[in-house]
């Protein structure tokens, strides 16, 4: 079973998506531009105990976007259990560093294109589905 959604975690992800960094501003403006195209990103939405920076339910994607402080050992290795939790679920994680966003946008886009056309919008995942109630598309 799955931790539930807290008011307070749901809180936190309402601060997240206030005081987003420049780099998840870039990215979530992009992001939106392909929910016109019938995808539904949400940004620093709570799911299974933790706060994702972005995510797409239909197409079980979620893309996070890591600082400098990633490469630290410690904050590596929680980085890969979180994955691999998701993961363990059906959830793709993609993960892309700050610089690859500055130095080439197309690209991070593309990628993330790449994966939603090769995941299936049907795919059945597993457990529940909960969120925060605010749905995190607000950003």
């Amino acid at each position: 079973m799955f931790k539930r959604e807290t008011s307070e975690t749901a809180s936190r992800a309402r601060e997240l998506r206030q005081s987003a960094t420049k780099h998840e501003r870039r990215l979530w403006r992009e992001l939106r531009m392909l929910n016109r195209n019938g995808y539904h990103f949400r940004h620093q939405t709570p799911f299974r105990g933790y706060i994702v920076d972005f995510m797409e339910h239909g197409h079980a994607l979620i893309v996070e976007l890591d600082g400098n402080q990633h490469a630290l050992p410690e904050t590596h290795a929680r980085d890969e259990t979180r994955d691999a939790v998701l993961s363990e679920q059906g959830y793709k994680v993609l993960r892309f560093w700050n610089r690859e966003l500055d130095e080439d946008m197309g690209a991070v886009v593309n990628r993330i294109l790449y994966e939603l056309e090769q995941r299936s919008p049907t795919r059945k995942i597993q457990g529940d589905f909960s969120t925060s109630p605010q749905g995190g598309g607000a950003g």
